[in-house]
């Protein structure tokens, strides 16, 4: 290498190197915007394909630039730039790789030509490094703002988030791409107003269309916005009736799910009988649930049956504690119970699937009305007196009550002056069908009662209605005295 050579390599290498390092921060800064941009269109593929090759280029052309640069300071460079003004070739011939090779050169020629160039060039460097100076400056100056914007962009774009993932991994990105759109829905069965959680998932994508629609109804679409991770959960509902769901986003789409609207569970045809006991004479009556307080005679047997829309698991009527379980098959209720006490009664039904019942729960409201017993009295005769002389005392019973009379009898025992008491004589007196008012006729013969002077004769009249198990009526207590006490 010539004298020469060196003073121009000397001249030119610190600025080679500065603008060699302008071109890396320039690539470097190009290759983060770049990186920025598929952040910003990550997770899809497009736009992390198109951010890679933008980094694949930024890298070739920071290569290509590289080169240029060690050529633009190289020795020939330098020396043209020295020889402006002067003689051309003076310089350059001196550092041309083909110097002292061309006819009529010589070793000692080369020296002298080499020690004149070589005069230039230490008398041109000042002037020559001011201008290599300020081009350097402003090389660096730009690569350094290239390298600024892109780190910008580059952090502003959140490097480190979820949806960076598609960016930094694209051949899992791409193969989410040609992965399949997952649509599930939290359940397959709803109630007539409910709502579904539908989960959709779509790899590699930022937007997904769910697609609705009714039986016999044309698609409506819904586009819906996804996550960094390709995943969004949207509630659907309130629903009517059947719906269909499918997903799709782009060329993917997943497969058509139903969800099935169940019958809404509900009492039908319930009818309600009140079955009197046998000894009250009536005819069975239907009654109505909710409404006013119905007065039910005591023993009344209520009959139920009716019809559910949906299959049933229990069913019982219930007041407090009180539980009166009836039977069910299938959909049907079926059952009598005897309402003990008064109160609201409540139908309780349960489904089988545990699917609560639609509507107010039925009500029956019953007072029950216990049966009372017979009322008796003896108008004749009405006072106490004395017994006839002929000891036959005549009576007239007058009795009542709300269903029927079906016995009647005289009881009478004798008590002497000294209080003893004696045995109490029941005497029957006809009844047969008298119905629930009576005047009854009678006679007490007290011949063969050995009443003595200062005894008394004690009588009440005894009623007993037709209850199964019957209730009793009784009169006042009359008074006797034998006819001697006249």
């Amino acid at each position: 290498m010539t004298e020469t050579g060196r003073r121009l390599r000397r001249l030119g290498a610190p600025h080679a190197r500065a603008r060699a390092l302008a071109v890396a921060l320039g690539g470097l800064g190009a290759a983060l915007a770049a990186a920025a941009l598929g952040l910003a269109l990550a997770p899809a593929v497009s736009g992390v394909t198109l951010a890679w090759a933008l980094v694949v280029a930024s890298a070739a052309g920071a290569i290509w630039a590289l080169r240029w640069t060690r050529r633009a300071a190289a020795a020939p460079v330098l020396a043209r730039l020295i020889e402006r003004g002067g003689r051309g070739g003076s310089i350059v011939g001196v550092v041309s790789p083909t110097a002292a090779k061309g006819a009529g050169s010589s070793p000692a020629l080369l020296l002298a030509a080499d020690t004149r160039a070589a005069a230039a060039v230490s008398l041109a460097a000042p002037s020559v490094s001011g201008v290599l100076r300020r081009a350097t400056y402003r090389h660096v100056a730009a690569g350094a703002g290239v390298a600024l914007m892109g780190g910008l962009l580059f952090f502003a774009g959140s490097p480190a988030s979820g949806r960076a993932a598609a960016f930094w991994h694209p051949l899992r990105t791409w193969r989410d791409a040609r992965a399949p759109v997952r649509l599930v829905v939290d359940r397959r069965t709803v109630r007539r107003g409910g709502s579904v959680t539908a989960t959709i998932t779509v790899p590699g994508a930022t937007r997904v269309t769910l697609w609705t629609r009714g039986p016999g109804e044309a698609w409506r679409a819904r586009l819906l916005s996804l996550d960094a991770d390709g995943h969004v959960v949207h509630h659907v509902g309130p629903i009517e009736s059947d719906l269909y769901l499918k997903a799709a986003s782009g060329g993917r789409s997943s497969g058509e799910i139903k969800v099935d609207v169940a019958l809404p569970a509900f009492l039908a045809d319930l009818g309600l009988t009140a079955r009197f006991p046998s000894y009250l004479g009536r005819s069975d009556e239907p009654l109505l649930v909710g409404g006013d307080v119905i007065p039910l005679p005591a023993g009344t047997t209520v009959l139920t049956s009716g019809t559910a829309s949906v299959p049933l698991a229990g069913a019982a009527w219930t007041l407090a504690a009180r539980v009166e379980p009836l039977r069910v098959t299938g959909t049907r209720i079926e059952g009598r119970f005897i309402p003990t006490v008064s109160g609201t009664w409540r139908l309780e039904a349960r489904s089988s699937d545990g699917s609560p019942f639609e509507g107010a729960t039925p009500e029956l409201q019953v007072l029950i009305v216990p049966d009372s017993a017979p009322v008796v009295t003896v108008p004749v005769p009405g006072r106490d007196t004395t017994l006839p002389i002929s000891l036959h005392q005549q009576l007239v019973a007058d009795v009542r009550d709300d269903h029927g009379i079906s016995r009647l009898s005289v009881v009478s025992w004798r008590v002497s002056r000294t209080g003893r008491i004696g045995e109490a004589v029941r005497e029957s007196l006809d009844v047969t069908g008298v119905g629930d008012r009576a005047i009854v006729q009678g006679r007490l013969d007290a011949e063969h009662r050995g009443l003595l002077p200062g005894d008394t004769l004690r009588l009440y009249v005894e009623a007993l209605d037709n209850a199964p198990t019957p209730h009793v009526g009784r009169s006042s207590v009359h008074r006797r005295g034998p006819p001697h006490r006249q």
